[in-house]
């Protein structure tokens, strides 16, 4: 299991290819980091909108990470590993 950690610029072309792709090598949680509030407003509906096969996905600008989340990703994504 991995976490994807990638900009907004990045992150919809990696989601095509991810939903083209029956490998099944999908990420366990894919953070969105966004420059600004705008790039936040327009990629949280486009999160909202994939499908359940690439995994949940969050947004967030890149200096209001919540600390909770990122906590909360590495337990429930590696618990059985660590």
């Amino acid at each position: 299991p991995y976490i994807l950690i990638t900009d907004w610029r990045e992150a919809q072309p990696f989601m095509r290819s991810l939903r083209n792709s029956s490998n099944g090598h999908q990420p366990s949680f894919t953070l969105v980091l966004c420059s600004n509030q705008r790039q936040v407003r327009r990629s949280t509906p486009w999160a909202r909108s994939l499908p359940l096969q690439v995994g949940p996905v969050e947004t967030c600008t890149q200096d209001e990470i919540p600390p909770s989340l990122l906590n909360g990703i590495l337990r429930k994504c590696f618990s059985g590993i660590l």
